[in-house]
Parts: structure tokens; sequence; C-alpha cells
């Protein structure tokens, strides 16, 4: 009966000893982080900036960021930060590298000597250089991708949001079907109990390139006289990038675009049946004339950044 004692309180020792070693144990005196940063292709991203920063919670006013250990990548998209620990500070670690989205700072555990953290950064949409007469900048992919060859996400005329069906039913600027139409109508037989606004431009809350591009580059859905604009002043040749049919756009200052295949919104309301919007198709005809598409339809959208952004903010 005593054996059987002394071995119930040994295990309840151990167990209680067990649940607590992390609060008696000493923390290291000094932490290294490190690991590697790729782009989402699995290449090494150098030059990014590494900043571990000391977070006191001491203070009763709130918690003070201090300056900590500041590092960047290798060649290799290597990096490897050693630092002092300290019972007064938590530590975060933030990445950042210019042209790509922000990464979300690492909290380190102070209580593992050595740890390992590898992020994948993905580079932003950038802009191209045409030598357009307006200056138009058009984005190099469209909405929802990162890889020019890639449709992207699609959108009804006037949303900023993808989804899995598209039909007068879910669509944002009307009561349910075409001829009830709540935004954008410039005659009230299209109207909702008659409804009319005379929009006939999307309004920036609508635009899905602004909505889901970098707003500070002032990006929109092209309009008819900039996607005009576009095609007079390029060379056009039906080809295949990455596996994907589309026309690449050559300009003579030598930069070019590629618009996978398919259909694309234009930023303006059909006047004649504000049902429907501008838009184009990429094909192999070339035929690249505007058209009109009802606005429930889901398309794809090639943002173009205007010029002189931020100081005209229509791209006039």
């Amino acid at each position: 009966m005593k054996t059987i004692a002394k071995t119930i309180f040994l295990v309840a020792a151990l167990l209680i000893c067990g649940s607590c070693s992390k609060i008696v144990q000493e923390h290291p005196e000094t932490f290294t982080i490190s690991g590697h940063i790729t782009d989402e292709y699995g290449k090494p991203v150098e030059n990014v900036s590494l900043d571990l920063m000391c977070i006191s919670r001491m203070n009763l006013m709130g918690f003070y960021v201090g300056t900590g250990i500041h590092g960047k990548t290798d060649e290799s998209g290597y990096y490897s930060i050693q630092f002092d620990n300290n019972d007064d500070y938590s530590y975060r670690l933030d990445i950042e590298k210019s042209g790509y989205h922000y990464v979300q700072g690492y909290h380190v555990d102070r209580w593992i000597a050595s740890q390992e953290h590898n992020v994948v950064m993905r580079k932003q949409e950038e802009y191209i250089d045409l030598g357009l007469p307006s200056h138009t900048m058009w984005a190099n992919c469209n909405v929802g991708t990162n890889k020019p060859e890639n449709l992207g996400d699609y959108f009804a005329w006037g949303e900023i949001a993808p989804k899995s069906t598209y039909s007068w039913a879910n669509y944002a600027h009307c009561n349910g079907v075409a001829n009830q139409l709540t935004k954008y109508c410039n005659n009230p037989s299209y109207g909702y109990n008659q409804f009319t606004d005379n929009l006939t431009v999307l309004e920036t809350s609508d635009d899905a390139g602004w909505c889901n591009f970098d707003t500070n580059k002032g990006p929109r859905i092209p309009s008819k006289e900039q996607w005009q604009e576009l095609y007079q002043n390029t060379t056009q040749t039906w080809t295949t990038q990455d596996g994907m049919d589309g026309v690449l756009f050559e300009a003579n200052n030598g930069n070019s675009i590629f618009l996978p295949a398919g259909n694309y919104w234009l930023n303006s309301l059909d006047t004649d049946d504000p049902t429907s919007a501008w838009s184009f198709s990429i094909g192999s005809d070339l035929d690249v004339i505007p058209t009109t598409a009802p606005r429930n339809e889901g398309f794809s959208v090639r943002p173009v950044h205007p010029y002189n952004w931020p100081f005209c903010l229509n791209g006039e």
C-alpha cells in the first residue's frame, strides 16, 4: 500500500514540475532568427529589409517600440539575425521590401535560442510605360492575379468583388432584374421606380481597379479613349505566353503588355441602353473595337495608371 502511495506522489510531482518547466526555465542569453525569403515563384528575393524590434511592455501608458537590429537578405534570399535576450522585452521581426506586398510582422519566441522563419513575398502589380500620348500607363496584369498570362478575377460592371455566379438576381446595382436599375441609369424606363442619376462613368467606390489595386497609384478601369489610344499606338500580335493565348501589345519604346484572351470591362455606361456597359474582347482576330455587354456579366479588369496621379483624380 505504501509503495502505491509513493508511486502516485512521484507521478503527481513529475506532472506538476513538467507543467511549469517553462516558467522556471531561464531563457537563452541570445537567440538567432534565420530563414529564406522567396517570391511566389520560389525565386530568392535579395535586399529584403528585416528589423528585429524590441517592444517594452513596462510602460503603463502603453508599450514602446524601441530600435532593434536591422538586416537584409543576401543574393540567395537568406538572412540571419542574432540578438541579446532581455526579460523586459518581447520581440517582433518586421519584413518589408519596396515593390512587394507587406508581410505581417513575426513575433519571436524568447524561449527558443535558434528559430527559422521562411517567408514568401508577392510582387505588387506593376505599371508599364508604353510611351502613349496621354502618358497613361497600363498594369502588367489583371486584377486578382500577379501573372500577366492569367485572367484574374471576374467582376460584374460596377462591382468590386468576384462571385461564384453572375446574374441580374445578384447584381449590386439593380432590384433583381435588368430594367430596375438602382445606380448608373440615365433613362427612367430602366430605373427602379423610374430612378435616374445620370451617372455614366464608374465612381471610384465601384471601380474594381481602384478598390483592388494600390490606390496610392490611382488605378482605374480604362475608358474607351484609353483603350483606343493603346490600340492605335502599339503593334498587336496574337501569341501564347506560358501556355495562355492572348495579344501582345508592343510599343515603339520597346515596352509591351500581354492581355490573355477574354472579355474586359471599360469604365463607361452604354447610354443608349443603361443595362449594358462598354467592354472590349481579346481574340485571335485582333478585333479590338469596343463593344457593349450586359452589366451583370463577369469580365476581367486590366487597370490603367492615370497621368499625373494624384493631381488628376479622373485621369484627365
